[in-house]
């Protein structure tokens, strides 16, 4: 498809760069959920299982597990709803060329990006 307009040419690449975020967020999620449905099995990520279960969680410390649930859930819930805005402002405002848009795209990278990869390390 051709540039027409005051339509971004790279808008697709943004957009991808956000679907890569929704992706890991939704399989956190995922993960999450199966781990702590079956209690009794390891954590999974499905690709690598950690060395204990949400149950021994509980018996470390009995709010060990509620934590640990809330971060999970936390965590893959803030990282959806950063990208579901990059998608879609990529989608309607990039591509249709609004200057602001590369203002906001900024600001996520900043703010979202920055911040979450400082709290993960």
């Amino acid at each position: 498809m051709n540039a027409t307009g005051n339509e971004v040419i790279g808008w697709r690449w943004t957009m991808y760069a956000g679907l890569i975020p929704l992706m890991a967020g939704l399989f956190m999620l995922l993960t999450s959920n199966l781990s702590m449905s079956n209690d009794m099995s390891q954590w999974t990520f499905i690709i690598h299982k950690l060395d204990f279960s949400f149950a021994q969680l509980a018996v470390i410390d009995p709010q060990a597990g509620p934590f640990v649930a809330f971060l999970a859930m936390l965590a893959s819930v803030n990282i959806v709803s950063a990208a579901v805005p990059i998608i879609l402002i990529s989608i309607f405002a990039l591509r249709a060329g609004q200057k602001w848009a590369w203002y906001y795209l900024l600001f996520m990278l900043v703010w979202e990006g920055f911040s979450d990869v400082y709290s993960v390390t």
